[in-house]
């Protein structure tokens, strides 16, 4: 009798573990067949394995099996779990933009959705990340949504939840790698934050762009020699009144090639960029990069050629001047006309080129 005992235990034991096992995988199923509705399509869902992400915008972003990356594991999101999941190797035009939409602050949104389409155009495969402390249910929200909601490339970083995030005390005290803590990003000069994506891990190219200024083709031209080259960093200066060593607005950096050297010169920024003054990025770009920059540096400059505190050699720009623009120009007639380029900022085979 004990012994005819112990097999029912031991069967009824077994039945509950199968019905167990049983309504994991159902749940599993239901779980999986849900986020597949989501996507609107049941059959073209299951068959390319597409996986959907809530966006900060109410909208859908979809990735393939292909594009997610599940071999690289990072500390943290440095702009949001949706740009971790495309990957390694991203090249990005980062943003800052910060304010009210109203009269005076209008410009820097609305260029948003003009560089965003030229990014598209003139840099396809690139990503543009936005970074903002916008908060929900404002003007100024709505219009980051739009963008985002309209343009798949576009990703917005909410450096508020950064710093959260670098914040978080971990379990083990003795395993904390971040390079920056969330108090530093608290208090950072916003136009720094455009910086930030020097410090992610997933980064291979950045450029650092201005919210009120429009990507030009004579722009790209510049960035295209600049990648063919083994220069780790990109300087542009373009008009008679671009007299910085490094202007923030017109920076570019190989992240891949250099990527300790960046992430320390970075951490430097971000360290002592804490004032909101309007011009403290490029003098601490000029204070902290320029010394290291300049030994391993491709500056394209119409007119600042000779000076001998710069970058020599500099390089002419490979395309020409149209009318009187010029790169970091938003065409809105803010800035005065570019004057003739001395004949020593022109290019060889283009001697011609009065306004180079």
């Amino acid at each position: 009798m004990e012994i005819c005992g112990r097999r029912r235990t031991i069967q009824i034991f077994l039945v509950i573990l199968v019905v167990f096992l049983w309504l994991l995988i159902f749940r599993s199923e239901l779980r999986t067949l849900h986020v597949i509705r989501r996507t609107g399509d049941l059959r073209k869902a299951t068959d390319s394995k597409i996986f959907s992400y809530h966006s900060p915008c109410g909208c859908l972003r979809n990735f393939t099996a292909s594009t997610l990356d599940t071999q690289i594991k990072v500390n943290y999101q440095w702009c949001s779990a949706e740009s971790v999941q495309r990957g390694v190797n991203q090249n990005i035009v980062s943003f800052s933009v910060f304010g009210k939409a109203d009269q005076t602050g209008m410009r820097y949104f609305k260029f948003l959705r003009e560089n965003a389409i030229s990014i598209n155009q003139w840099l396809p495969g690139w990503i543009m990340r936005v970074h903002h402390n916008i908060d929900v249910e404002t003007p100024e929200h709505k219009l980051l949504c739009e963008l985002y909601c309209s343009y798949s490339w576009v990703d917005l970083c909410d450096v508020g939840s950064l710093w959260r995030r670098l914040s978080k005390r971990r379990k083990n005290k003795n395993f904390d790698l971040r390079p920056v803590t969330g108090e530093q990003i608290f208090n950072l000069n916003r136009r720094i934050w455009r910086f930030l994506p020097l410090l992610d891990p997933r980064a291979y190219t950045v450029l650092t762009r201005d919210s009120d200024a429009l990507i030009s083709n004579r722009e790209v031209a510049a960035i295209q020699q600049w990648l063919s080259s083994n220069y780790t960093f990109h300087v542009m200066r373009d008009h008679q009144a671009h007299k910085a060593h490094i202007l923030a607005g017109m920076f570019g950096v190989k992240t891949h090639q250099r990527r300790d050297l960046v992430e320390g010169l970075t951490r430097v920024l971000v360290v002592f960029g804490k004032n909101q003054k309007y011009d403290t990025d490029q003098t601490l770009l000029s204070k902290i990069f320029w010394p290291t920059v300049k030994h391993d540096v491709m500056a394209h400059d119409s007119y600042n050629c000779m000076e001998n505190s710069y970058a020599l050699p500099t390089y002419p720009f490979p395309a020409q001047r149209v009318n009187n623009s010029f790169v970091s120009d938003n065409f809105e007639g803010r800035w005065i006309v570019p004057q003739k380029c001395p004949i020593a900022c022109r290019p060889a085979d283009h001697q011609d080129w009065e306004y180079c």
